[in-house]
């Protein structure tokens, strides 16, 4: 491999120690008061139509209020990390699988192995087509304006993009374990698909679900960002010694 690409690759693995930090299991903490205080506001407001007890809350609304546009903004602001740390991820491996693949091509191999490397080319061709990045931008946009509710659709998403996103790394490290890229066996953490159910319960309970859903979608994403710190260890020694 040619002293540049060792050098970008190395620089990449050492930049995706600022992009791909663990998410703080603060954020259900933060999206769960910013539900449970709407829905007192909105209720308060309720009994301000009706007539009823509205005096005894009516001086504590302003700063409930306050408190929701602040956690609101957090909440805006969890749907770009999220996104913006899955677009980093996604690009970053296919950069680095994409240099590994050009570095084995050019090696003699004999033809089984061969065959893996079309393998290989197969799967990143995949990634290509499946793993495009989101659109920030629109996603923050849609997470203002639907008070938070898209933000736990954003998780949903991209936790079905790290399911199949893993699904696919699980195979190109068995591949690349084959061609003797890795000196001891490399596992990367598998994000199991979850169900639906969560989403919908996130949704239609008002929110009140949404801290164990991003909580349960937070414990996936540390877990796989977790492990490619240790792959990105095993890729560092490859790239030395070659």
């Amino acid at each position: 491999m040619g002293v540049d690409s060792v050098e970008k690759l190395s620089r990449v693995i050492e930049v995706s120690k600022k992009y791909e930090k663990k998410l703080s299991h603060l954020w259900p903490v933060i999206i769960g008061l910013y539900f449970i205080l709407s829905i007192i506001v909105s209720i308060s407001n309720f009994l301000k139509m009706t007539g009823i007890g509205y005096g005894i809350l009516e001086e504590a609304l302003t700063p409930v209020t306050w408190s929701i546009y602040g956690l609101g903004i957090l909440a805006v602001y969890f749907t770009y990390l999220i996104v913006h740390r899955r677009n980093w991820h996604f690009a970053k491996m296919y950069f680095i699988f994409s240099e590994l693949l050009n570095h084995l091509s050019f090696k003699p191999l004999p033809e089984n192995l061969k065959a893996k490397c079309l393998v290989l080319k197969d799967l990143l061709r995949d990634i290509k087509e499946e793993e495009k990045p989101r659109n920030i931008f629109i996603w923050i946009i849609a997470s203002a304006i639907s008070f938070g509710f898209f933000g736990i659709l954003a998780s949903y998403i991209i936790h079905r993009d790290l399911h199949k996103h893993s699904m696919r790394e699980e195979r190109i490290i068995d591949v690349l374990s084959e061609l003797s890229v890795f000196e001891a066996n490399a596992e990367i953490h598998v994000v199991k698909k979850r169900s639906i159910a969560h989403l919908l319960l996130a949704i239609l309970s008002a929110g009140l679900y949404a801290p164990i859903w991003i909580y349960m979608f937070i414990n996936d994403f540390n877990k796989h960002i977790e492990e490619h710190k240790i792959l990105d260890e095993h890729l560092k020694r490859f790239l030395e010694r070659t």
